[in-house]
């Protein structure tokens, strides 16, 4: 078995906003979601998330620079799910952070909106060409074998993702 976790943070930074206008809408102490592992080339220890317009990946260490983990869930995978993990992670990096998504979480919570109406979500929905924090991290649980059940991925905030992990984990 091999171990990844799924975390939530806040930025540790004085001046930052975005992190703390997230952390409130949501009513949570973390703002991100991100995936840890340890590089199974290098021995080092990896942060795979959206952030600061784009997917990537960042050493752990200079992660906590800049952010402070709330709480983490410890996922065992089985080499073949690490494996789907390591080649989305590689096919991915780069991709643009989804600004739009958030805008749109904005609103859905400011209306409480649980769900877009189908019409809404087709305008908004970008599947697989931009993603935001946690819908990246519910797409790793999901290629390691976690059972997700969610209706429109696109839509997962953190907080959503959070709570489908403490249910799977009891």
């Amino acid at each position: 078995m091999i171990n990844i976790w799924c975390g939530f943070s806040r930025n540790k930074g004085n001046l930052a906003l975005f992190s703390k206008l997230i952390s409130s809408v949501e009513a949570r102490q973390y703002s991100h979601a991100y995936i840890r592992y340890v590089c199974p080339i290098s021995g080092e220890v990896m942060i795979f998330q959206a952030s600061k317009g784009i997917v990537n990946c960042m050493n752990y260490e200079i992660f906590l620079e800049h952010n402070e983990v709330v709480k983490e869930y410890k996922i065992q995978c089985e080499y073949l799910q690490f494996q789907k993990f390591y080649k989305f992670k590689c096919q991915n990096l780069g991709k643009k952070y989804s600004f739009t998504q958030i805008l749109w979480f904005g609103l859905k919570k400011l209306f409480q909106i649980k769900l877009w109406p189908k019409s809404i979500y087709n305008l908004i929905k970008n599947g697989d060409s931009e993603y935001i924090c946690s819908e990246i991290a519910a797409v790793v649980c999901i290629l390691t074998g976690i059972n997700i059940n969610l209706i429109q991925l696109d839509q997962v905030s953190p907080s959503d993702l959070d709570t489908l992990l403490e249910n799977h984990y009891g």
